[in-house]
């Protein structure tokens, strides 16, 4: 499977909710795995590359109930009647206010994970570009 992951963000001003559009695409020859997907934040901008870099993180998966809004496409490749290839392609939109873990000078990201349930060693399969909260 290949996964490719895109986050864009805004802030009409400082303190501001965040405007939060995430998207996921994966390729699979069966269309039976799929990541462990989380928005997180860390205190630096350095990309996390396991679970334990980011200071807190919330399920994002799309049938997660954080998101506004959610759309999803599957293209099916076929070969003698069966599937032999499947893209799934989803965009997740959020406004998130800033509370107490999503706040001014944290580096918000868009990231997945191999394992259904990762724990603080688990590496990150995926990761977007940040986006620093203002």
């Amino acid at each position: 499977m290949t996964v490719a992951v895109a986050q864009s963000a805004s802030q009409a001003a400082a303190g501001a909710p965040i405007i939060l559009n995430d998207s996921f695409t994966s390729t699979d020859a069966f269309g039976d795995s799929f990541p462990a997907m989380r928005i997180g934040v860390t205190t630096t901008s350095a990309t996390p590359t396991v679970l334990s870099d980011l200071a807190h993180t919330d399920a994002a998966g799309p049938e997660a109930a954080l998101w506004d809004s959610v759309s999803q496409t599957e293209t099916d490749g076929w070969g003698a009647s069966v599937v032999t290839q499947s893209v799934y392609s989803r965009r997740c939109q959020l406004i998130k206010r800033l509370d107490s873990n999503y706040v001014a000078g944290r580096y918000l990201w868009f990231v997945g994970f191999a394992s259904g349930s990762p724990s603080a060693g688990d590496a990150v399969t995926a990761v977007s570009r940040s986006y620093l909260i203002r």
